[in-house]
């Protein structure tokens, strides 16, 4: 029912009536959160849950293919060794004048440097060592892998 001003009555509590629905109409929301209130609660609670896990983070996709196409299987001093420290080192570790006093053209010398522990430090990039390459990034993963399995089986001239 409407006043002769246009609103509609009001009630005691200040508030408009209000058209209630048929039983068989569904509630409204805040109604039914009324009566179900566990249902949010559970539902807020697996949210929590959910955004506290912690995770790895993914493996970048190069790192993935270098693992997959890196074969550490059979690691000799003549078959990968030499290989890479005629692609790596010998550029300043050779001649007459090697940088650092090191002449990597032979096993001897290259043998005594992985024994003292200076060729892990270069080619991993320890702060206790020299980096190698200097002022460059480190060798690929594969290759560091490839010297320390050497290293780590004692530098065999094989």
């Amino acid at each position: 029912m409407v006043h002769a001003n246009g609103r509609l009555p009001r009630n005691a509590g200040g508030f408009s009536h209000i058209f209630v629905p048929e039983q068989d109409v569904p509630l409204p929301m805040r109604e039914t959160f009324v009566k179900r209130p566990f249902d949010h609660l559970l539902i807020i609670l697996c949210v929590l849950v959910l955004a506290s896990c912690q995770h790895e983070p993914p493996i970048p996709p190069m790192m993935d293919m270098e693992q997959a196409v890196c074969d550490t299987a059979d690691v000799t001093f003549s078959g990968t060794i030499v290989p890479l420290i005629q692609q790596r080192c010998l550029g300043c570790h050779s001649g007459n004048d090697p940088s650092g006093e090191l002449n990597f053209d032979n096993w001897l010398t290259l043998s005594a440097v992985a024994d003292d522990g200076r060729l892990r430090s270069s080619v991993t990039h320890d702060p206790e060592g020299e980096p190698m390459p200097p002022n460059a990034p480190r060798l690929p993963l594969c290759e560091v892998r490839k010297f320390i399995l050497w290293i780590d089986a004692g530098a065999p001239n094989n």
